[in-house]
């Protein structure tokens, strides 16, 4: 009898692995499917925000290579017409002559190209951030200087684009009085600015937050009353003064004319 008791005794231990190993390898198959969701969510967000960045960056890298593709244009037809003051130098009258016309006719052409180019900067002016607009002051009064050269023109130009495309590169805070809707009076803002896509502004006396962006015609605010405290969150995480999260704020992403929106 004794014997027939060990047996048994063998027999129901020799069955606990079999019912352990089965509940420790559904836990394991949830830890991984957890782990590989976490991961999936963590490179479509980081993906999702390549893509909104570069979309932005690509408007104005097309604009700084016609930038640089029109001042090529310019140093091409300033080297033909130094050719043809070196033909004057060493005496070829005739060639001159006709050398000097072509390169009059290449630089009045040159000047009518960065002229459009200035009008063109100068009509995109109202879509630009406030902060942006404003800095940007002196080089706008100099494109609208009808007397101002060529070669000035052009560097001024340049100025405008680079310090455009330096803004779109960077999330920049300000401190600034403004009115954001007609007939009001100004307001004391705290603005984050996300480039040139939109901006984030609080009201810090009144809790009220503003969402700008460009219109159709040119910057605008919109009131959001209700992202009064997630805006006031935003603003003291750029700052440091909290433990970094995530804090979702609405975005809208469009063209410089309002034709295409995304929300």
């Amino acid at each position: 009898m004794k014997g027939w008791w060990k047996r048994s005794i063998r027999c129901w231990l020799g069955l606990v692995p079999g019912l352990i190993a089965p509940s420790m390898l559904v836990g394991e198959s949830i830890e991984t499917v957890q782990n590989a969701a976490t991961e999936w969510a963590r490179i479509r967000s980081e993906t999702v925000r390549a893509e909104t960045e570069w979309r932005w960056q690509k408007v104005f890298l097309e604009s700084t290579l016609e930038a640089l593709t029109e001042r090529t244009r310019i140093l091409e037809d300033r080297r033909d017409y130094l050719e043809a003051t070196a033909a004057r130098e060493r005496g070829s009258v005739a060639e001159l002559g006709l050398k000097s016309e072509e390169g009059l006719e290449l630089l009045q052409g040159a000047g009518e190209r960065v002229q459009a180019l200035s009008v063109s900067l100068v009509e995109l002016r109202s879509w630009l951030p406030p902060r942006l607009s404003e800095a940007l002051e002196f080089s706008y009064r100099s494109l609208e200087d009808p007397s101002l050269s060529v070669s000035e023109r052009m560097q001024t130009a340049a100025t405008v684009l680079n310090r455009c495309f330096q803004f779109n590169s960077a999330i920049t805070y300000s401190e600034e009085i403004l009115v954001v809707e007609t007939g009001q009076s100004a307001r004391f803002l705290s603005v984050l600015y996300w480039g040139l896509s939109h901006a984030y502004a609080l009201d810090s006396a009144e809790g009220i937050a503003f969402y700008g962006s460009p219109g159709e015609k040119e910057w605008v605010w919109e009131e959001q009353a209700s992202l009064g405290p997630t805006v006031a969150r935003l603003m003291v995480l750029y700052h440091d003064e909290a433990t970094p999260e995530f804090v979702e704020v609405p975005a809208r992403l469009a063209n410089p004319i309002g034709t295409s929106v995304q929300e």
